[in-house]
């Protein structure tokens, strides 16, 4: 957290405001990609606890991901193994799929 200034001037109030502003933004971001799954949307997809998740977690039924911050992650692939799906394949490069299009369009 960014500590306050006390008795700073006006533009560096401003500027402190600005910083705390931006900081909550990225805090929101979605800075991975779709492969991977919070801790809370993994829970919200197998419908069970933090503690739940954590055991299948250190028992290795599911795959840790990278840690973005303080969030940490699970991979999507794992989270649907478990629920019986199969694993969504990587989405396709636009210029592979507009080629695939147009072989299938009629001229």
């Amino acid at each position: 957290m960014i500590p306050r200034i006390p008795d700073a001037p006006a533009w560096a109030t401003s500027l402190e405001t600005a910083i705390r502003e931006l900081t909550t933004e990225v805090r929101h971001l979605r800075l991975v990609d779709a492969s991977t799954l919070t801790y809370a949307q993994a829970c919200q997809r197998l419908g069970c606890g933090a503690t739940k998740l954590k055991e299948l977690i250190r028992t290795g039924r599911l795959k840790r991901s990278q840690t973005v911050g303080r969030t940490r992650m699970v991979t999507a692939e794992s989270v649907e193994k478990i629920l019986g799906r199969p694993a969504r394949p990587p989405p396709k490069d636009p210029k592979v799929l507009a080629a695939e299009i147009a072989k299938l369009t009629p001229r």
